[in-house]
């Protein structure tokens, strides 16, 4: 696969997954067994306009040289992902999460092994 195709599958997966936390956060999370309430509703929109703003850079990116500004947009995001396994992993043990979760793990650590292979690409 090359970088351009992976950063629009990513740019993909986040406006998805972005969208709809922003927009209907109670819903979407209760598919994973979480009861949003409160003040977690406009955390939760927070956390899906960044990652619209995350699809936004990452599909922009997709055409750039391997150099600079990409490398760094590749390089944050490797390490989201990574980041984001770990806590995913976590919650579902300790049963924040049901097993759905499983997919958000799955999905981040593809993420994460996807841009971390074109981070550590040679220019």
């Amino acid at each position: 696969m090359k970088r351009s195709q992976f950063l629009i599958i990513a740019a993909l997966v986040y406006a998805v997954f972005g969208l709809a936390v922003l927009f209907v956060p109670v819903e979407f999370m209760r598919y994973f067994g979480v009861n949003l309430a409160g003040a977690a509703v406009p955390l939760a929109r927070v956390l899906g306009a960044s990652l619209v703003g995350a699809a936004v850079i990452v599909g922009l990116s997709r055409d750039d040289a391997l150099k600079g500004t990409l490398k760094n947009v590749l390089a944050g995001n490797a390490i989201y992902n990574a980041i984001a396994v770990i806590i995913g992993v976590y919650a579902i043990q300790n049963g924040l999460v049901n097993s759905y979760g499983w997919g958000h793990v799955l999905i981040h650590a593809l993420l994460a092994a996807g841009f971390g292979y074109f981070w550590n690409q040679k220019r």
